[in-house]
């Protein structure tokens, strides 16, 4: 048990909000602004991922990964823009497959950090 704790304790949060706050000299208004956009934007650079996946296209999933790795980055959300860089790196490599298989964890990872932001809110 202890062993589980002390893990969980050493994994990156799924979204810094302080850190985001602290940036923006505690502008809530801000951060949520930034939140409703991504939370906005998502849906349709989810599906051009996808979209690129099923097209096999390599330079289109590096594309939109990287401009969704960096919307998480703003969050300070560690672990989704990890699974983001991947793809982004498969892409560039020209490794389809590859990218194609690592979406679904991305996808699973943005929708902890949306529901992160609906926490938030209360």
């Amino acid at each position: 048990m202890e062993s589980t704790q002390a893990q969980t304790a050493l994994e990156p949060a799924i979204y810094d909000r302080k850190a985001l706050l602290q940036q923006l000299d505690g502008d809530e208004s801000i951060v949520r602004e930034l939140e409703g956009s991504f939370a906005g934007d998502w849906p349709e650079y989810e599906a051009t991922l996808r979209e690129a996946a099923r097209g096999g296209d390599a330079k289109g999933m590096e594309w939109m990964a990287h401009k969704v790795k960096g919307s998480l980055r703003v969050f300070h959300a560690q672990r989704a823009a990890e699974w983001a860089e991947r793809i982004e790196h498969y892409g560039r490599q020209g490794r389809a497959k590859e990218a194609c298989l690592a979406l679904p964890a991305l996808c699973a990872e943005v929708g902890l950090v949306l529901q992160a932001f609906q926490d938030a809110r209360g």
